[in-house]
């Protein structure tokens, strides 16, 4: 039998996976793929429908691209496919789970912000990413960010003699992280003006709103169902909005619309959250999401939408 859990979204990436990041050679696409997945993921680290058009559009790679830098995240150990069809993907970010307080307390990085999912941020080089994610990673406004090359170097596993490639590496981030170099006690300094920095604009989306708009759309294609962005935002405020009040069938309503009209009408599923329990009984939506959607299992305690959770 299977049992519901409460699954909400996740935009964060472990410390362990921030150092990993540093440590190992990767393709810039393939830094740019995992912030995507990041995105879209549950407190488990899970993304079902990670769909190949999609995912080229967004990071402006064509299919081979993409499907190289999947590849290369799994035999690195940042992913685990889970299953996969022709044209999507079911993959689970490893060692990034954050269900309670003991996974906050190993340390993260919230990936939450619109720099790093800007067309200049996905043309950086390799490096250049690495090193604008481990600044975002040890800032702290009561420090000053002041590394020399050397350690800069050392963050990003460099081992050349010249710190010339450094230099251009931090001049090529200076619209997300301003610098500027400076002469310290030691020698010459890297100075990063933080006040400055783009960094802290995040997006007007939540995690859990990330999480919900791709879940949406998921079951959208699966089920064949047409949609705008305009209404996937509106549903996303409509679940947000009844989830505070406690309706619990908010999602068995959703389940009738999309089975019975082939389309997502907010205004229609407000209308029949909003009728009496005995005129609702009358109308042909009123149909559990499970008969709906064969397999998912309703979670009505939390802000996600239905998943499908295998029999334990």
């Amino acid at each position: 039998m299977a049992k519901s859990k409460r699954v909400t979204g996740n935009t964060k990436l472990s410390k362990k996976i921030i150092n990993k990041i540093m440590s190992e050679r990767m393709t810039t696409t393939e830094i740019s793929l995992l912030l995507h997945i990041a995105l879209k993921q549950d407190v488990y680290g899970n993304v079902d429908g990670l769909y190949y058009k999609d995912v080229c559009l967004e990071l402006g790679v064509v299919t081979q691209s993409f499907l190289n830098a999947l590849t290369g995240l799994q035999e690195k150990g940042f992913i685990y496919i889970k299953s996969s069809k022709s044209d999507a993907w079911d993959v689970r970010i490893l060692n990034n789970q954050f269900k309670d307080n003991s996974d906050y307390a190993k340390g993260y990085l919230n990936i939450n912000h619109k720099v790093l999912f800007t067309w200049d941020f996905k043309r950086l080089k390799a490096n250049e990413k690495k090193l604008c994610l481990k600044i975002l990673s040890i800032y702290d406004p009561s420090k000053r960010i002041m590394p020399s090359a050397k350690t800069i170097a050392d963050w990003l596993g460099i081992k050349s003699q010249s710190m010339a490639i450094i230099y251009s590496y931090c001049y090529n981030i200076r619209n997300f992280f301003p610098n500027t170099r400076v002469m310290g006690k030691k020698g010459p300094l890297v100075k990063f003006d933080m006040s400055i920095a783009k960094y802290p604009v995040e997006f007007r989306h939540t995690a859990n709103n990330h999480y919900l708009l791709h879940k949406i759309k998921h079951i959208c294609r699966q089920k064949h169902v047409n949609y705008t962005t305009a209404d996937l935002n509106d549903l996303v405020i409509l679940i947000n909005q009844y989830y505070k009040k406690g309706l619990k069938k908010v999602f068995s309503i959703i389940g009738g619309v999309m089975a019975t009209t082939k389309s997502i009408i907010p205004r229609l599923i407000n209308h029949l959250i909003n009728m009496s329990e005995e005129d609702k009984s009358d109308t042909i939506f009123n149909l559990e999401l499970s008969e709906t959607l064969p397999g998912v299992v309703v979670e009505y305690d939390s802000l996600d939408l239905p998943i499908v959770i295998p029999d334990s």
